[in-house]
């Protein structure tokens, strides 16, 4: 893609301009192709040493990323202590931060106390009504809130590929 990008750029973005505007996703953007990745180098267990890797088209990521820029766009500013799903923003000034919180509060003899939640697949769990109200709240623009509901309805597909030399 990128060596025909000059021939490309200008019908992807009619594709693209009419996806937003419809609020629609055609269902071949949410075909994904699942493949086992190893944890460690030699597997001994799929239930335990294979991570499960979700891919897309690569036309579907390219909109992806141009609609998560325009999100954050219209949702700035965050909140400081949001490490997650920021630019230039990674784990660890995260665990600095949390560190010197932690540090403060000891040195005024106060008690630390941490509680650590693992989000694994936790888009599965997100109540989408709830969602909805609050990007309403925040103002998004309702061709990207109906783009996204098209997005997540379960109109998915996948395929695994399963490699055997592991």
């Amino acid at each position: 893609m990128r060596d025909f990008a000059p021939y490309l750029c200008e019908p992807l973005a009619a594709i693209f301009n009419a996806s937003i505007r419809e609020g629609f996703v055609p269902p071949m953007w949410k075909s994904a192709e699942v493949i086992a990745v190893p944890k460690i180098p030699r597997s001994r267990s799929i239930q335990t040493d294979l991570r499960l890797i979700s891919l897309l088209s690569t036309v579907a990521k390219v909109l992806e990323s141009f609609i998560g820029r325009w999100l954050q766009s219209v949702l700035e500013p965050f909140d400081e202590k949001q490490y997650g799903c920021r630019p230039q923003r990674s784990t660890t000034p995260a665990l600095m931060a949390i560190i010197h919180e932690w540090q403060s509060t000891l040195d005024r003899g106060e008690a630390a106390r941490a509680l650590v939640v693992d989000f694994l697949k936790s888009i599965r769990l997100v109540n989408h009504d709830l969602l909805l109200r609050k990007l309403l709240n925040k103002n998004v623009p309702h061709c990207l809130i109906k783009w996204f509901f098209s997005y997540l309805q379960e109109q998915r597909s996948q395929r695994v590929r399963i490699r055997t030399d592991y």
